[in-house]
């Protein structure tokens, strides 16, 4: 009924980043039962990255502030992505140097990666904490390399920490001057794809006999 308000379609633009069609139907659905079907399941989505499972992600792309980096320079720009267990300590789940160098000259060309055709599997429980980390893999002579962190939460996650969306990349080491955080930035695509793996039993288990009492 309200098809044509601004507001109403800069609000179905925001939910599905496409726009609203002429005749108030969803894209590729059956009229506005369709739109209400997919409104409703963009507003259930959350529930799915509150559960344990296996969620594949992808990251589409990175973008890096220029300002950050002297003129001139060539940047290969790296992620990997870690786990930390309660001390803190990191184990490397995935990682972007395999697939080759993503070259970028600061002052000349935009400082930007992608991989979204290298998707990736982790298996996640509530409170397991990840963290993202991008870097510049060519840092120079006697150069610290520039890294920048999706820094996890401080408590344990009751959500997926990878879920979808555009987040702000922050420095490892902060910048003098101190630079806009939304100039670097991280697109993550990500969803469930399953439930955790049975854990394995032990053979001596299964040759017990069983025992009925």
């Amino acid at each position: 009924m309200m098809k044509d308000h601004p507001r109403v379609q800069a609000l179905w633009m925001l939910l599905t980043g496409q726009p609203a069609e002429g005749n108030g139907a969803a894209p590729d659905g059956d009229g506005p039962g369709a739109l209400a079907k997919v409104v409703a399941g963009l507003l259930e989505a959350p529930e799915e990255f509150r559960q344990p499972g296996t969620y594949q992600v992808a990251i589409p792309r990175v973008h890096l502030d220029p300002s950050l980096f002297k003129a001139g320079h060539t940047v290969d720009i790296q992620a990997r992505v870690l786990k930390l267990d309660p001390r803190g300590r990191s184990t490397t789940l995935w990682e972007t140097k395999p697939y080759g160098e993503q070259l970028a000259v600061a002052g000349k060309d935009e400082l930007s990666a992608g991989w979204p055709q290298r998707p990736f599997q982790v298996e996640w429980h509530p409170g397991e904490r990840l963290l993202v980390e991008v870097y510049d893999q060519r840092p120079g002579l006697f150069v610290e390399p520039r890294r920048f962190h999706l820094a996890p939460p401080e408590s344990e996650p009751r959500e997926f920490p990878l879920k979808p969306g555009t987040f702000p990349l922050e420095p490892a080491d902060r910048p003098d001057p101190p630079v806009d955080p939304r100039n670097n930035t991280i697109v993550l695509r990500s969803h469930r794809v399953g439930d955790l793996p049975a854990p394995a039993t032990s053979r001596a288990d299964d040759d017990r006999p069983l025992v009925i009492k």
